[in-house]
Parts: C-alpha cells; structure tokens; sequence
C-alpha cells in the first residue's frame, strides 16, 4: 500500500510516497486523522544536523481501517504515548514502557505521524470514546500533565507546598489545569501576553515573568519546569536561583538545545533535587483520559488556536517556531479542506 508522508530535512520539509509493509498479527493500519505539533518537535528540528532525515510527529489521533488483532476492530479511534514499549519485557510490564530500550519512538527518525496511513502494534494503542478527534490530539500533552503531577507526587509533593509551573505553552497549561483539580497551591509562571491572557481565560493563577522577579517571597518548594530554551528563550535554568530555596525539587520537562550548565555549587549550598521527564507509560495516557472523560472539549477549543491542511505542513510548522499568538497548531491530514 502507498501512502503519503512528510521529512523534515536540510531545515526544510519534502512531501514523499512510500510503500507499507503487509501487516502482521497484532498490527493494525490506521488512518490518521489530525496531528499535533509538540515543542520537542521544534526542538528535534533546531537540533538535528541538516542532512539528517525527520519523521515528525507523535501526538496524534487516527482510525482503524484493517485490523489483524483482537483488541481494536475497523472504524475504532486511536491513539498512544511517544514511546512505543515493546510490550514483553520486565520494564513494559512494570507499566514504565517510556523507559523500555527495545520499542521505538514515533516522531523521529524512523516514523512520524505526519502520513496518510502507519502500521502499528496494537498494545501500544489506547481506543478512545467520547471524545471529539481535536480533544483525541491532544490527550498526549494532557498525559504529560498527568505524568507531571505523579512525579512530582513521588517526589513528596502535597496540597501544603508551593508549587511553581515555569512555562505556559499546552504542556504547562494543562499541568497547572492538572493540579490546580488536585487542589495544589500552584503559580503558573510565562512570558508571552498572548499565553498569559490564555491562563487568565482558563482562571488559572499566573503571574508573568517580569512580576514574579520582582518578588521577594517568590520561591518554591516544588518546580515543573515545561519551558526549555526554544525560541531563543532562556527556560527556567537562568532563574533556578531565584525561584529555589533550601530543599526545593525540580522536574525539568522542557527540553534545552544549549548546553545547561549544572552549578554544582548552589545545588549543594540548596540541596536542590533535579529530576528529568522522559515522556510518560501508556497507563498514564489511560489515566488522562478518564480523568479529561466529559470535560475537555471547552479547553481543547482554546489550546488549539491553529489548524492547517495536509498540503500545508511547511507553513504550519514555520507558524509554531515563530510563536506569535498560537498555542497548539494541529496538521488536519484526513480533511481536504480546514
């Protein structure tokens, strides 16, 4: 079978054909209906070298059109996490399947969700009720919230600590959504007016950048850190200092495409604890959707302030890297027209 999908390489993307392999007990081939653009796909692109070959693409909603399993059936709506887990071994059944080393990754090198069609395992794929395909697209960064908040639950995090989210694109939105339900004593930290105004629709506590520097008392015991430094921006790692005190925990999401020096000094001198995100086990998207189930569609309508045809993947990407007045740009691929 044929199908259509696009490469992202010398800093520009190339439309292509290519043809799918015959399908396999417990795959299935799916029909993909929107596409999310994730800031770790910006990130992949101001990071690889310019004759390597992307495949973008990994929050995503599709439908099944042939099946050889006995778990998903022809017309059901799917979708998964990242990291496709292999399945079988300790890690995978210790439901840490975005830590397992023999799966793969959508959205790299070797398959993007950005296509016509794809061929998938079925036990990585979770089938979703219920839910709109603009509210599907974006269960995968609402499934990172959800792995946020049991982090930094681990962690010791508790309804009693301030808690500080620095960085307000879909990621931090949704974690601050996330734990604001949980009752937590949060501060939704950002830069740009048109997030800020974003936050403040959504009655969420956020305060911008320039203000809470100004603050004397604006130290946390507990960091989401969903920034990174796309864009030309500095992430939380410039203001570590100011926004720590003695024992805070740090979770760093966002990802940095510069070198990040670790002052070792003032981890020590704080005891600060840092600990990285590395996506998040299907069980977790599994939990979001419960959790998001009747409640999702008035905040995906927000989220999601850019759409763009199939045929128009360059100019979509270009809108989400220049960041002017967008949150979550979705690749509609199914629909012939937005």
């Amino acid at each position: 079978m044929k199908i259509t999908e696009w490469k992202f390489s010398h800093k520009a993307f190339l439309k292509s054909d290519l043809t799918l392999p015959s399908l396999q007990d417990g795959e299935v081939l799916i029909s993909v209906e929107k596409v999310g653009i994730c800031g770790s796909d910006l990130f992949a692109m101001e990071t690889v070298a310019d004759d390597s070959v992307l495949r973008l693409g990994h929050e995503w909603v599709g439908r099944v059109v042939e099946s050889l399993c006995d778990s998903l059936e022809v017309g059901d709506l799917v979708t998964s996490t990242a990291v496709m887990g292999c399945g079988a071994c300790k890690i995978c059944h210790d439901e840490k399947s975005n830590l397992c080393q023999k799966g793969f990754s959508l959205g790299g090198k070797d398959i993007g969700m950005i296509r016509t069609k794809a061929i998938l395992p079925a036990s990585q794929l979770l089938k979703v009720t219920d839910f709109s395909l603009n509210e599907i697209v974006l269960l995968e960064v609402a499934a990172v919230a959800e792995e946020a908040l049991s982090q930094i639950s681990k962690l010791g995090a508790t309804k009693d600590h301030r808690t500080l989210i620095f960085g307000g694109g879909p990621v931090g939105i949704l974690t601050a959504l996330r734990i604001k339900e949980e009752g937590f004593n949060y501060t939704l930290i950002e830069t740009d007016r048109y997030r800020i105004q974003m936050a403040k629709d959504l009655e969420l506590n956020i305060l911008p950048l320039p203000m809470a520097l100004t603050d004397s008392e604006s130290t946390f015991d507990y960091i989401i850190d969903t920034s990174g430094d796309g864009h030309d921006k500095n992430g939380f790692w410039k203001y570590m200092n100011f926004f720590t005190h003695m024992s805070s925990h740090c979770l760093i999401v966002g990802k940095y495409k510069r070198e990040v020096e670790i002052n070792s000094n003032l981890l020590a001198m704080k005891n600060i604890t840092l600990k990285w995100m590395r996506g998040m086990p299907k069980e977790t998207l599994d939990r979001a959707i419960v959790f998001w189930k009747g409640k999702f569609e008035v905040i995906a309508s927000k989220i999601i302030s850019h759409e763009f045809h199939f045929d128009n993947v360059q100019e979509a990407f270009d809108k989400a890297l220049i960041r002017d007045e967008c949150m979550k740009i979705v690749i509609n691929v199914a629909e012939e027209e937005v």
